[in-house]
């Protein structure tokens, strides 16, 4: 009789470790993947911080000089905005198309911002949504003057990352008391 009930009892013991060993692969899939998240913000904020960096050296250089940098950022930010003085103009290209996008630019968009957007494609399962996607740069820049634009004005510098293979290639020059960044060729 002792035989026959560990010979019964033996699957319910397999049976068990099979869940337990689903539920820890399903626990770790879902650390890892917010850990990848996490990862890539990380990767955005420190482009972001130096290009913040870069701008704010120009700013207390002489009038004139100019300089040249390329940064690589994460596959999953498909899209980057710089905000100047104003958000008048705003003109959304290629990936950076997306109305929430825009809503965030115009609803949180003061001097001096950059915003990035988060890939939803390469972010499926990941909560992109709760990672920040704007910084305050702390030196005053402009972008380029609308040569469309009658009144001079100076829409946002947005810049596709998808179509620039995740690279963003900027110019940055002194004017004095600010700092002109457009994008490089």
């Amino acid at each position: 009789m002792n035989k026959k009930a560990q010979i019964f009892g033996e699957p319910f013991i397999f049976i068990f470790a099979i869940v337990v060993a689903a539920m820890v692969l399903a626990f770790g899939i879902n650390v890892y993947y917010d850990l990848s998240e996490r990862a890539d913000f990380a990767q955005a904020a420190d482009v972001v911080q130096r290009i913040n960096e870069n701008i704010i050296t120009f700013y207390n250089l002489e009038e004139g000089s100019q300089n040249t940098f390329t940064f690589q950022f994460p596959s999953t930010i498909d899209c980057i905005c710089f905000v100047g003085e104003n958000i008048i103009g705003l003109a959304l290209i290629g990936h950076c198309q997306d109305d929430a996008f825009k809503a965030t630019i115009e609803s949180t968009g003061g001097p001096n911002m950059v915003f990035w957007r988060y890939n939803p494609k390469k972010g499926e399962g990941i909560k992109s949504a709760s990672l920040p996607d704007k910084f305050k740069i702390k030196s005053k820049f402009v972008t380029p003057v609308d040569a469309t634009d009658p009144s001079g004005n100076r829409p946002p510098l947005c810049v596709d990352l998808v179509a620039e293979k995740y690279k963003l290639k900027i110019t940055l020059a002194s004017q004095g008391d600010k700092v002109l960044i457009e994008k490089a060729t």
